[in-house]
């Protein structure tokens, strides 16, 4: 397995209307980094997003930006365009006892009947 930070390359998300779009949906940042496994079928990753000014404090060139934490069953490309990836193996040792927490943040859906054929799934994403 493998831990990996994930930042959108700073002169990107200044220099372009990339904050806007990803603002507008967590899904397009979802999509986003779905290229980064692009060769795997199914999913094999999880990720948090985390704001990179709380994370590193008032280091030089950190502003309000996203950053991305994923853990993933394969390496993700370094070859993208947008973003910078640092990649470190992930081996944890866990043992009968040993408590853990985490959070949680999930993207809530409404499956609506259309007719009796097909059901259509829609994301509250946006929704008020």
């Amino acid at each position: 397995m493998y831990f990996s930070r994930i930042r959108i390359r700073p002169k990107i998300f200044k220099n372009t209307q990339l904050e806007q779009v990803l603002s507008d949906s967590s899904y397009n940042m979802h999509r986003l980094l779905w290229d980064l496994f692009s060769d795997e079928k199914q999913r094999n990753f999880l990720y948090r997003e985390e704001i990179a000014r709380e994370q590193f404090g008032t280091q030089a060139g950190v502003r309000g930006e996203p950053i991305y934490y994923a853990v993933s069953s394969t390496i993700p490309s370094s070859e993208n365009p947008f973003f910078q990836v640092d990649v470190k193996e992930y081996q944890p040792k866990l043992r009968k006892g040993d408590r853990l927490s985490f959070e949680l943040r999930a993207n809530p859906v409404v499956t609506e009947k259309v007719d009796r054929k097909s059901t259509k799934t829609l994301s509250t994403e946006g929704r008020r």
